[in-house]
C-alpha cells in the first residue's frame, strides 16, 4: 500500500491544495469522512466502487466530488492506482480548473498520461492560464 501526499508546484498553488497518489495491492473497503472542498480523482489502474445501503456501484475512471455532510464508503479492487487532488475554493479557481479538467479527462481516455505524478503535474501546470 502506498499513500503519498505532494505539495503543488508554484504554478498550481493558486488552484490546488495538494495532490495524493494512492496505490493498493489488495482489495480494500474504507471510509472517507466529510470534506469542505472540491476533490477531483482519477483511476489509472483497477476499479474503485462506492457502497451505499449495501449496494456496490462502480465509479467512473475520473470524477469530481464536493462538500458532503456524511462519510462515504469505498471499495478498491486489487492493484488500484488512484490520483486525486483537492482544489482551493476561491472564485478564480473554477473557470481554469473546468478547462483543465476537460483536457485531463480527454488525455486519460486517450492514454496520453503515463500515470506518474510528474506526468500529472506537468500536464496540469502546462495548462494553467
Amino acid at each position: 500500500m502506498k499513500f503519498d501526499k505532494y505539495s503543488p508546484i508554484d504554478t498550481l498553488k493558486p488552484y490546488i491544495k495538494f495532490l495524493v497518489v494512492s496505490e493498493n495491492d489488495l482489495e480494500k473497503e474504507y471510509k472517507v469522512f466529510p470534506s469542505s472542498g472540491l476533490v477531483i480523482g482519477f483511476q489509472y489502474k483497477g476499479q474503485l466502487s462506492s457502497i451505499k445501503n449495501s449496494t456496490l456501484s462502480k465509479l467512473a475512471k475520473a470524477g469530481v466530488t464536493g462538500i458532503s455532510d456524511s462519510f462515504k464508503v469505498f471499495k478498491s479492487s486489487a492493484a488500484l492506482e488512484l490520483y486525486w487532488f483537492t482544489l482551493l475554493s476561491n472564485s478564480k479557481t473554477f473557470k481554469p480548473i473546468n478547462s483543465i479538467l476537460k483536457r485531463l479527462i480527454l488525455s486519460i481516455r486517450a492514454k496520453e498520461l503515463s500515470g506518474s505524478v510528474n506526468s500529472m503535474i506537468n500536464f496540469l501546470s502546462a495548462r494553467v492560464p
